[in-house]
């Protein structure tokens, strides 16, 4: 995966940032599919490991909440 974050930033220039944000955004979409469409009312849990996905993680908990609050 390092090597593929290298070559986006390098070779597509994308910013890790933007690739996090966009796997955030995709998570919280792929959880609201799985939980009817909807994510109001409903407790969910965001685990990242050590694995470089904790930034995904964090933006999909925050997009998640976004919706909660509308």
């Amino acid at each position: 995966m390092r090597e593929v974050d290298r070559l986006m930033i390098e070779k597509y220039g994308i910013q890790l940032l933007q690739m996090m944000e966009n796997a955030g955004r995709n998570l919280a979409e792929l959880a609201r599919r799985f939980l009817d469409g909807s994510i109001s009312g409903k407790q969910i849990i965001v685990v990242a490991g050590k694995g470089n996905n904790g930034g995904g993680g964090l933006v999909a908990q925050s997009t998640s909440t976004i919706e909660v609050l509308r």
